[in-house]
């Protein structure tokens, strides 16, 4: 898998999920790529990322919010699930970073996107920025 950038980001998909015992690392969280490759950030702090399956953005999402379905199975507990796509008019880094930034409840971790940490409720689904 190549390295992205930030200007590569399609999609954020936010959730509630957080480990209790480590809070520190964040909420379960999956970045979408331009690309349709995508990074699973785990409460747990681990992160995994998963080719893309297809080119198709929409079939990548779903395939997304089922892997976070099964791992809150895992877990035994429900998500609040919030998903965001980049504005199509934003290609700078400055205007992606502003966007996240809009999101209510963002909080961006040391070397993001490699790392990053949600608090807060989150807003309906496209309504960020």
């Amino acid at each position: 898998m190549s390295t992205h950038n930030l200007t590569d980001l399609a999609a954020l998909i936010i959730t509630d999920v957080i480990d209790e015992e480590f809070p520190e690392n964040g909420y379960l969280t999956i970045l979408v790529w331009q690309d349709c490759s995508t990074r699973i950030i785990f409460p747990s702090g681990s992160k995994m990322n998963v080719s893309a399956f297809s080119r198709d953005l929409d079939a990548t999402i779903k395939v997304a919010l089922g892997s976070i379905h099964h791992h809150c199975l895992e877990v035994g507990r429900e998500a609040q699930i919030s998903v965001h796509k980049v504005p199509a008019n934003l290609t700078t880094e400055e205007q992606i970073l502003a966007w996240i930034q809009s999101v209510p409840g963002i909080v961006l971790g040391f070397g993001f996107p490699e790392r990053m940490g949600f608090g807060g409720p989150l807003p309906p689904a496209g309504q960020a920025g």
